[in-house]
């Protein structure tokens, strides 16, 4: 692989990999081999194949089982430098920032895991500020690969380089995070990035800020079926509309009444099948005040199976009703859900057949603040590019070499 042990950069050991993007060659400095822990990741994956942590849910878990895969650690390498390559002459270095500090949300919490697994391919020092009231599967999953790895480097990695921490936005250690981050990223509201932006931080560091944002699912109405319908009742009923990449809305493009009525058929028939939780007492009381003020601000609403969640109609929702599991569903043209999109939209989940499809997602990702287009049940799929950013990219500084080498 081309791996040499040659340099240290802030108490971070170095192993240069090499790859090669058509005509260029870059050297990249880990501060782990690649190899290794994509390696000893492989042999916890097929642990966790074979008996589910009773701490996620199945859904969760499945997930991090796909997230793990070794096509899927190795592709935001070559997403960013190319296919790996033996030692060769190369024309630039990317050498990682050794201190990443992450604060994670409240309201999402596998981004803990994920994002840390994403980082730890660098192998850069980690501190994590968990979610002061949240679920912690960070620790959880720390903990597992913690007791099912045999890999020296990763446990030693775990051991020595992350550090987690639960504490509130009031708490000092939040700017001792900032003072100490080469790159600092943050999960949350735009109250909690600004506060986190103000705070001391070395000149030359960065900070990568996932703030509050919107999504939404685009369907043309000959995409209305069981299938896209099951699609949208998964991502919705995970999270509802705490998560970034929930959809706070349905817009069926090109639709009318008719199609509203058709999609608030089948989700009602199918969220028995689909969605088996009783909701929480609180969420369920918050679901029956939801429906009441869709109905007063002259929207059609009715409430899910168990009160789990409101599903309310409307042309158009110029606002959405500000609930944990309430979901709008409108009927517009493509131009009229381009104009209503809110200023801090991220993910537009689609399902679209329309030979002219082409044209309209260039039209929604050039005229538009949207960040990402995906399918509906892609809309949670967590990657290195996220919200706009590279965000894999982000954790190198890049060098050009223009000197011959051999």
């Amino acid at each position: 692989m081309g791996e040499s042990q040659k340099q240290r950069l802030g108490g971070v050991q170095m192993f240069e990999t090499y790859f090669r993007q058509q005509s260029v060659s870059y050297c990249v400095g880990l501060g782990i081999q690649l190899e290794n822990i994509i390696d000893a990741y492989q042999e916890v994956r097929i642990k966790m194949i074979r008996n589910v942590s009773v701490d996620f849910t199945r859904d969760e878990w499945a997930y991090l089982i796909a997230f793990l895969e070794k096509k899927n650690l190795l592709k935001p390498f070559e997403q960013n430098f190319g296919q790996q390559i033996s030692e060769a002459p190369f024309e630039y270095y990317f050498k990682i920032k050794p201190r990443v500090a992450t604060w994670l949300p409240n309201n999402v919490s596998l981004l803990g895991p994920l994002t840390f697994t994403l980082l730890s391919l660098t192998g850069c020092k980690q501190k994590i500020k968990v979610g002061s009231h949240a679920d912690n599967l960070l620790v959880k999953f720390i903990e597992y690969l913690r007791k099912h790895s045999t890999s020296e480097e990763l446990l030693s990695y775990l051991e020595k380089d992350v550090k987690v921490n639960q504490f509130d936005r009031m708490s000092p250690l939040n700017q001792e995070f900032s003072k100490w981050a080469d790159v600092r990223i943050v999960y949350g509201g735009d109250s909690a990035a600004a506060s986190i932006d103000k705070m001391t931080h070395p000149i030359n560091s960065m900070g990568i800020y996932f703030s509050n944002k919107k999504s939404e699912v685009w369907v043309e109405k000959d995409s209305i079926t069981d299938s896209f319908c099951i699609d949208l009742i998964k991502v919705f009923s995970i999270y509802g509309q705490a998560g970034c990449t929930s959809p706070q809305k349905v817009c069926i493009v090109n639709g009318d009444s008719r199609d509203i009525l058709v999609l608030k058929r089948k989700i009602f028939a199918l969220w028995p099948n689909n969605v088996s939780a009783l909701p929480a007492q609180h969420i369920a009381s918050e679901n029956i005040l939801a429906s009441q003020l869709a109905k007063i601000k002259g929207f059609e609403a009715q409430l899910l199976p168990q009160n789990s969640g409101v599903i309310y109609s409307g042309n158009p929702i110029a606002e959405t009703i500000s609930s944990a599991m309430s979901l709008g569903i409108e009927a517009l043209s493509f131009d009229e859900c381009i104009r209503g999109l809110p200023d801090n939209i991220q993910t537009i989940g689609v399902a679209f057949q329309k030979q002219e499809t082409h044209q309209l997602l260039i039209r929604m990702l050039s005229e538009t603040n949207i960040k990402r287009v995906v399918p509906v049940i892609q809309m949670h799929h967590f990657s290195n590019v996220w919200d706009g950013y590279n965000l894999f990219g982000q954790i190198f500084e890049q060098k050009e070499l223009g000197y011959s080498q051999f």
